[in-house]
């Protein structure tokens, strides 16, 4: 009985050293988790890239107009404002009819009073040459001396020039008559052509002289100047493509004109761009891109290109996985390069390509997202 109690004691003691044991040294080892690194991509496309120099240039004409009445009046109207565009025989200003009128009866009255002074003139002749004769027939009688006779033909002459003049004062009172009838007619200012109003010189209610601008107009065409270096005009040709920008317009021209002298100061070369439709004011400034080729290529950000001893590479994800490919740099345009070497559809590593290595599984967002 003594000695059932002991194999029972050691038995319980055993049994107590076996579950420390367990609970204490057998325990299983938890699994380690592993986190992908996450990178962000870009989808490479082939798309349209333009080769470009870049400028800054200034908004010109090539011809301004100044639009004249034809006669002394007053402003009675003005149909546009600056900045208009007008359109063929468009009015423009009109005349006070009544200043007109009184120019057109000023006119007549100095044709009338020049006609009088001609009528007069050519009587004194008539009446010189009369007595003239009369004294030559005399003289040959020996009734009158030569002197006599002399002083009749210095007195025909001097009236003869005396109407003369007057017949060319009447002739310019003709000339004037006319116009100021034709002035009565055209007591306005059209457009001569399609254009812009660039400035109005005056306001209604103001008096301004014949033949003095009142309205300032361009042409429809607007060019733009700028100036390129000598180690840039040698890639440029007439008729180039040109994109001109000033905020959210655009528009298109070519290449219509360039230097063959440099500035002496500068030494740059001037360009000109003909629009092919803008409405920009003179003066304003732009940028303008003349445009040397357009090809299709892929371009990717800069910040995504690597290299080491081997050269230029980056890396792309296939299948979840990191990959590196060897690239070949060529054109640079502001954060973003042409490449080769890439294919489209690729998923070139943007940002996050510090932190991986060839064969390494990634998490993938797209960088838009």
């Amino acid at each position: 009985m003594r000695g059932q109690k002991k194999w029972n004691g050691i038995f319980f003691l055993m049994m107590m050293v076996i579950g420390i044991f367990v609970l204490s040294g057998c325990e299983p080892e938890p699994l380690e988790e592993t986190i992908p690194v996450s990178v962000r991509v870009i989808t490479a496309e082939t798309e349209l890239v333009e080769r470009a120099y870049g400028y800054i240039g200034i908004i010109d004409t090539e011809s301004l107009q100044k639009l004249s009445f034809p006669a002394n009046g007053k402003v009675d109207s003005i149909a546009v404002t600056e900045g208009d565009w007008v359109e063929a025989d468009q009015i423009l200003a009109t005349l006070d009819p009544e200043t007109v009128q009184l120019q057109v009866d000023a006119s007549r009255a100095q044709w009338e009073a020049a006609r009088s002074q001609v009528e007069k003139a050519s009587a004194a002749v008539n009446f010189a040459r009369d007595t003239y004769e009369k004294m030559e027939i005399l003289y040959q009688s020996g009734a009158v001396s030569a002197f006599e006779r002399d002083q009749a033909k210095l007195q025909l002459d001097t009236l003869i020039e005396d109407r003369n003049a007057a017949y060319q004062v009447w002739e310019q009172a003709q000339a004037g008559f006319a116009g100021a009838g034709k002035i009565a007619d055209e007591s306005v200012i059209r457009a001569t052509a399609p254009g812009y109003v660039v400035s109005i010189l005056n306001e209604p209610g103001e008096f301004v002289g014949a033949g003095y601008p009142v309205i300032v107009m361009r042409d429809a065409e607007s060019r733009v100047r700028l100036f390129a270096t000598q180690d840039e005009v040698v890639d440029l040709q007439v008729g180039q493509l040109a994109r001109c920008t000033f905020g959210e317009k655009v528009c298109s021209g070519t290449v219509d004109w360039i230097a063959e002298v440099p500035d002496s100061a500068t030494l740059t070369y001037e360009v000109q761009v003909k629009l092919e439709e803008s409405d920009l004011r003179l003066g304003t400034i732009v940028n303008v891109d003349l445009i040397l080729k357009r090809v299709q290529a892929i371009q990717i950000p800069i910040q995504g290109i690597m290299n080491d001893e081997t050269g230029d590479y980056v890396y792309v994800v296939e299948n979840g996985e990191i990959h590196k490919k060897a690239i070949i740099r060529k054109e640079i345009e502001n954060t973003f390069v042409e490449v080769d070497g890439i294919e489209p559809g690729d998923q070139v590593v943007v940002m996050g390509m510090a932190y991986v290595e060839e064969g390494q599984t990634v998490s993938v967002r797209e960088m838009e997202e």
